[in-house]
């Protein structure tokens, strides 16, 4: 071999090939598709977080309108007691009322033949003051025109006529006084007329 030949080949460089915009390296690629995997993973999560959240607060709202719904449906039934409790009450205030009336009305329809007869009385025209006090011109306009329209529920008067007998004194013939037994006799014994 010669000697002016040396044994330093010379190799070229290899100079990696410029990457273009459009080629991306194997690496990169797959941190960037690892880190897209995650992010997919990460988001995965937070959507079924916040499912999770909306389905909690829709179920509290739900619990929320529900117990509101109890609220609403015990008030409401309370105020239907109340209700009926009021009527109740002014159901008996009305009959007391009503009774008030009629007694004051009776004291003035002295002879009716029965107190049932009240009930054709117009006891609504008996006027009442804020105090509950009867007043008792209305109980008297009321009697009257009461008697003048049901005269026939009235007892007949049982007051004698001017021509019966008076309450004189009492006398008795001497046939009637021997009819009289024993004791009789001696304790009536100034009313035989000759």
């Amino acid at each position: 071999m010669p000697d002016n030949v040396s044994n330093n080949v010379e190799t070229p460089e290899v100079v990696p090939p410029k990457p273009d915009n459009q080629s991306v390296a194997f690496e990169t690629y797959q941190k960037v598709l690892s880190q897209r995997k995650a992010d997919q993973v990460k988001l995965k999560e937070l959507q079924e977080s916040h499912n999770a959240m909306l389905a909690e607060k829709q179920s509290a709202e739900d619990a929320a309108k529900a117990e509101q719904g109890r609220f609403e449906e015990l008030f409401q039934t309370e105020q239907k007691k109340a209700q009926d409790l009021q009527a109740n009450i002014d159901s008996r205030i009305l009959q007391d009322v009503t009774r008030s009336k009629k007694n004051a009305l009776k004291v003035e329809l002295q002879g009716l033949r029965k107190d049932e007869y009240l009930q054709f009385a117009d006891v609504n025209s008996i006027v009442m003051d804020d105090n509950g006090v009867i007043d008792i011109e209305s109980v008297k306009n009321v009697a009257s025109t009461f008697r003048e329209s049901y005269s026939d529920l009235f007892a007949k008067s049982s007051s004698l006529p001017d021509s019966a007998p008076g309450k004189g004194p009492q006398t008795l013939t001497y046939d009637a006084w021997m009819k009289l037994p024993a004791s009789e006799k001696a304790t009536r014994s100034h009313e035989v007329k000759d």
